[in-house]
């Protein structure tokens, strides 16, 4: 054959020419001398090339290999990075194993010279031979912008004895860790273990934060020791948050009550405000500014302290500006005590945190960091979890995008559909760290503070028997129809005494919503009458009197407002920090069959001032359960400390005064704290006094059961049935405590002992309904938060039972947090190195037997999306909440091997994959450009109305351009009002304040200009919200991690 002397990849490609010369010359040898080479390149030839009498590749070192890596290393790592890139299919699996094949023969050799740089290029065959710049790779072999010249026999043979042997001889074997790593791929015969693919996956889920925590431990070792002494596994957990701050300058701090979060956040703050000299601020409740007055003290750093009543209150800009002592731009961490107070987004202290984070210390720099700090994210339902996370993230629905949760909103709302909350464990491993006792127990066995290993004590339950019509004289069972069946609770339905023979669908959904109101006011009025017969005496005098005022407003052509009745309703059943002031609007009262709606209402005054007349006898003496209470009080006083726990200040007042005024214990010092005491320094005073031993029995509302230690107990009370179980835990959590004396704690229940299935029965009728209603016409969060949750009363039955591990499992359930992923991991890492997980190569596989028939991938996009999918064969749907795919992939390491005979339909369900991967990618994209705020507001029901705003202020200003087109001015300023209303995070209070501004438009002013005005001026001062642009879906981003076939 006569080759072309020049081949340039223009008309003839390299690779083409090098196949003639193969097809030719089948049996001749063959040898290349390349600086760089993958199997992409050896595919362009494979057909030709299995007839060769010998082939030996020869790999050298380019210039611009630049490394302290040997440049075998550096080879295998790209060979590894083009292998573990291949797509899954058929094709690629016989191209790599192929290759194997050929590599395994004799005649096939593979060396390394790595002495100096190998600048030449040469394919050598025994009748001529191509020198040039065309390296052994796709783009070598076939891009335009390589030059090689083609010599015969003579020059071939010179250049091979000459030239390539001596580089050839000096050269060092490179076939057998080629060999190696193929072998150890997804192609090769190296079979992993489910447990492999299993801690393959949690590693490179979490790898960045693992190398993060590595780095941290080498940093602390350079610098002066800490102030704070914590035991391992807070040490541990202060690294995690550390990494957690590192990916969303945010984190929340979970773990169960008496673990020390106090010591992990004090850790947090002497980094940023010791070590690193920055600005920090605390919001606490004002009842613990003391105790954090103490920490930061020891620390050595200046006070800088809000409380969560300050917050609240109108001037809390000029409060936090006293408690930082600068600008507040300064603050670069803000750490947030018992955060659960921030689970209601019309709060005022929801909103005002929000707008000091916002507006004030993130504006115009950099973001400050967040810490949160509770042991009960989760006080009733998981939306409470919701609001606290929103704040931490600033209201960012995409902030977890890249762990494959696309709307926050969604996510929370499909995991409330389900109603598993350990389903949240996708979010919290991102965000939070949490672990319980029991988790600590097993974990850290051997745990120590200040080289005390840690003993957490016993709880023990038991019973306080007591009968309820006893206490109210034989009366219960009337007054508890009287409120289940007979109050006709009129003005919660007003509505349904309209003159009209049918309601507007918005009426009825306003009756719906009044009427789960009304449902939420009896189940409150049945708990005070559990409480004490004190708490409901002064209940329905209340009653009566506000019934009183109502009719009198009604007469007047006025009504409370909806938010007012709310607040009525919620004030009844919590201590609150906001005044309750009547808000009346006006009601066409002609519209109303008046006459009837008087009579019912009137029919509620009678039936409360019966009530109110029977129990009015009821004092100290004659009330059954108080008896019960001062018996079990004296004979526990004579082992220990108590701590007395009721839910309202009203039944609290009421056992102080017949308990402390009683001779019996006039030896015992007594004292009581409630929201009543607003002095937080009284209340440090008590405290301090108890854990002194001066106090011999402390009762109090659950304003002390958050953030208190009170380990010097050795008993707790709790005087009433616990209808919210979150708080069961933080009231035990102060007794329950890492330091407590004591190797067994007691928690007493009092209980009526007949009427307890009966009032079960009652309060869980009108919780149905409610839930009801909520399915119906759907409730503001802000009202499912009285709710009393479903499972509360098989816990009530199970407390009854004395089954201590209730408390356990109520910790454990709140949402399990994110540790089923990171402790693993962190237990293969005790014995083995993190460089044995990085040697094990991306796209292994593996399987295991789990009673399903499922395929599991992992790919990851880029560095930092990850899409875990389970594909379920049978029902022929994915699944990708992480959570409830680790539990058909986790394993123990002596997990067997199983592939099913379903493997090859690996190649179909991955083609659907990549699929949905990239439509997935390609929709966020798409969501963030085209004016996706617009469409956003129009998907969200509560903020449509913003968009209907913006398409009324258009068309008038559309309207008046059309007669005044010079006045370019109003546009303008239009323009920037849009655009703030689109860029600004609306949180539950502003959406409030803009529904108002636009109702006022519409039904009174009707003034476009006005409305303008008043939007801009509302908008002043609130920042917009950068969003991270997403850029264009590249599917050479894609890369497989693992494979699980499930059978």
């Amino acid at each position: 054959m006569i080759p072309k002397k020049i081949i340039d990849n223009s008309d003839v490609k390299l690779s083409t020419f090098l196949n003639d010369v193969l097809k030719e010359v089948p049996n001749t040898r063959f040898d290349i001398a390349t600086a760089f080479f993958n199997i992409q390149a050896y595919s362009l030839i494979k057909d030709n090339i299995q007839e060769v009498k010998s082939f030996r590749l020869l790999l050298g070192k380019a210039p611009e290999i630049r490394s302290e890596t040997t440049l075998g290393d550096i080879l295998l790592k790209m060979i590894r990075e083009e292998v573990e890139g291949y797509e899954l299919s058929e094709e690629k699996d016989n191209l790599v194993k192929e290759f194997i094949e050929f590599l395994n023969r004799e005649n096939v050799e593979v060396r390394l010279y790595d002495k100096e740089f190998l600048h030449g290029k040469a394919y050598i065959f025994d009748e001529l031979v191509v020198v040039g710049s065309s390296n052994f790779t796709p783009a070598g072999l076939t891009h335009n912008t390589e030059l090689n010249s083609v010599s015969l026999e003579s020059e071939a043979r010179y250049v091979r004895t000459n030239w390539f042997d001596k580089f050839w001889n000096e050269a060092v074997d490179f076939k057998a860790g080629l060999i190696r790593l193929l072998e150890a791929s997804r192609f090769g015969t190296r079979e992993y273990t489910p447990y492999e693919v299993y801690i393959k996956s949690l590693y490179e889920l979490q790898k960045d934060d693992i190398k993060y925590e590595d780095e941290g431990k080498e940093e602390e070792s350079d610098r002066p020791a800490s102030k704070v002494n914590l035991s391992e596994f807070q040490e541990d957990a202060v690294r995690r948050v550390f990494s957690r701050l590192k990916k969303y300058r945010a984190c929340m701090v979970a773990d169960s009550v008496g673990l020390g979060k106090t010591w992990i956040a004090k850790r947090i703050i002497e980094e940023f405000g010791f070590y690193k000299r920055k600005r920090f601020l605390i919001v606490c409740p004002a009842q613990l500014r003391g105790m954090w007055r103490e920490a930061v003290k020891d620390l050595i750093l200046s006070e800088s302290i809000l409380s969560q009543e300050e917050l609240a209150s109108t001037d809390f800009l000029h409060k936090a500006k006293e408690a930082v002592g600068s600008d507040l731009k300064e603050v670069s961490l803000i750490v947030v005590d018992e955060s659960h107070n921030f689970r209601n987004p019309l709060s005022n202290r929801w909103e005002n945190l929000f707008t000091l984070i916002m507006d004030h210390i993130a504006k115009g720099g950099e973001r400050p960091y967040i810490v949160f700090l509770t042991a009960t994210p989760i006080n009733n339902t998981i939306w409470d979890l919701y609001w606290q996370v929103m704040l931490l993230i600033r209201t960012d629905q995409k902030a977890f995008l890249k762990e494959g949760i696309s709307g926050l909103f969604q996510y929370f709302k499909d995991i409330d559909k389900e109603g598993d909350t350990t389903l949240l464990n996708d979010l919290m491993n991102e965000i939070s760290i949490r672990r319980t006792r029991d988790y600590i127990k097993k974990n850290y066995p051997d745990a120590e503070i200040n080289g005390k290993k840690i003993i957490f004590p016993e709880r023990v339950l038991e019973n306080v028997d007591y009968q309820l019509d006893k206490a109210y004289q034989g009366l219960y069972r009337e007054i508890s129809r009287i409120i289940g069946e007979r109050l006709t609770m009129a003005y919660y339905r007003i509505l349904e005494y309209k003159k009209t023979e049918r309601l507007s669908q918005a009426e009825e959904m306003a009756l719906g919503r009044m009427m789960a109101l009304e449902g939420i006011f009896r189940t409150i009025l049945l708990k005070r009458l559990e409480s004490s017969v004190e708490a409901f005496r002064k209940s329905i005098s209340n009653h009566a009197t506000f019934l009183e005022r109502l009719k009198g407003s009604l007469l007047s052509g006025k009504l409370l407002t909806k938010k007012i009745f709310y607040k009525y309703v919620s004030n009844m059943d919590e201590e609150s920090e906001e005044e309750f002031l009547e808000e009346l609007e006006d009601i066409t009262i002609e519209d109303y069959r008046l006459e009837e709606l008087l009579g019912d209402i009137e029919k509620d005054v009678v039936l409360c001032n019966e009530m109110k007349e029977k129990v009015e006898k009821i004092d100290g003496e004659a009330d059954a359960k108080l008896k019960e209470l001062k018996k079990r009080l004296l004979d526990l006083s004579k082992n220990g400390q108590t701590i007395i726990f009721t839910y309202y200040a009203d039944t609290l007042d009421y056992l102080y005064q017949n308990v402390s005024e009683d001779p019996m214990f006039s030896e015992i010092r007594i004292e009581k704290i409630s929201g009543r005491i607003t002095s937080t320094n009284r209340r440090a005073e008590i405290v301090n006094d108890f854990m002194d031993g001066k106090i011999g029995i402390l009762m109090s509302t659950d304003v002390l059961s958050e953030g208190m230690n009170l380990q010097k107990a050795r008993y707790l009370i709790n005087y009433d049935l616990h209808w919210n179980p979150t708080r069961m835990i933080q009231r035990a959590g102060r007794i329950d405590r890492i330091g407590s004396p004591y190797q067994k704690i007691y928690v007493y229940n009092f209980f009526p002992e007949e009427e307890l299935e009966d009032l079960l029965r009652l309060v869980e009728i009108l919780q149905n309904k409610i839930r009801n209603i909520d399915s119906a016409v759907g409730l503001d969060s802000t009202i499912l938060g009285e709710e009393v949750n479903p499972k509360v009363f098989g816990i009530i039955r199970r407390i009854r039972e004395r089954d201590a591990k209730v408390f356990d499992e109520l910790e454990n359930e709140v949402f399990g947090g994110g540790e089923r992923f990171y402790q693993p991991l962190k237990d293969y890492l005790r014995t083995k190195a993190v460089e044995e997980l990085e040697a094990i190569p991306n796209g292994i596989y593996s399987g295991l037997e789990r009673g399903v028939n499922g395929i599991f991938f992992y790919y990851k996009y880029g560095d930092d999306f990850h899409f875990w999918y389970l594909y379920d064969l049978i029902k022929d749907e994915k699944v990708t909440n992480k959570t409830k795919i680790l539990d058909y992939i986790s394993c123990l390491p002596e997990e067997r091997r199983v592939i099913p005979v379903f493997f090859e339909r690996v190649y179909d369900i991955n083609r659907e994959i990549i699929r949905d991967v990239e439509e997935s990618y390609k929709e966020v994209e798409q969501q963030e450009t085209v004016d996706s705020a617009f469409i956003e507001l129009n998907r969200d029901r509560s903020k449509k109305f913003i968009a209907t705003i913006i398409r009324e202020m258009e068309l008038r200003m559309d309207e008046y351009l059309l007669d005044f087109p010079e006045d370019k001015e109003i546009e303008k300023r239009w323009e920037e009002i849009k655009s703030r209303l689109l860029t600004i995070s609306l949180t539950k209070k502003r959406i409030r304040s803009l529904r108002s501004l636009w109702n006022h438009y519409r039904n009174n002013h009707k003034n476009w200009k006005r409305l303008s005005t008043e939007i801009s001026e509302y908008l002043e001062g609130k920042e917009s919200v950068e969003r991270e642009d997403i850029p264009p879906y590249d599917s050479r981003l894609l890369k497989l991690v693992t494979i699980d076939f499930v059978s």
